[in-house]
């Protein structure tokens, strides 16, 4: 093996292991966001709510002949009902017939979006 390829495999075996220990000695700053108060759930309120969803049969298929998307309708006027402030304040975009997309704008340009999923 020639001088300059060991030389070569050892920078990169010393820089591999110079990257090991820095991510292994790794801390991330903590953000400190503040306390956060304490949220008011109405039990019941919610069991209702997640009762009256799982109760319309919204089942997708690869086959779209095969969807029932009235289904879909019916749910998105049980969550339009449900959730009126939610309809009112963020911006609904219905995509594919049946998904939904909620835009909720922020009042700081200067912080990343967030997307929060459900399934």
């Amino acid at each position: 093996m020639s001088v300059i390829r060991k030389a070569v495999l050892g920078a990169l075996g010393v820089a591999a292991g110079a990257t090991a220990v820095k991510a292994a000695l790794y801390v991330p700053k903590k953000k400190d966001f503040g306390t956060a108060t304490e949220e008011m759930v109405d039990a019941k309120r919610c069991q209702e709510h997640l009762s009256k969803a799982i109760s319309i049969p919204t089942v997708s298929y690869p086959d779209k002949e095969k969807i029932d998307f009235t289904q879909f309708d019916k749910f998105h006027a049980f969550l339009e009902e449900a959730f009126p402030l939610i309809h009112k304040t963020l911006k609904k975009e219905v995509i594919q017939e049946a998904s939904l997309i909620y835009h909720w704008k922020g009042t700081r340009d200067d912080l990343e979006p967030i997307a929060l999923l459900a399934h």
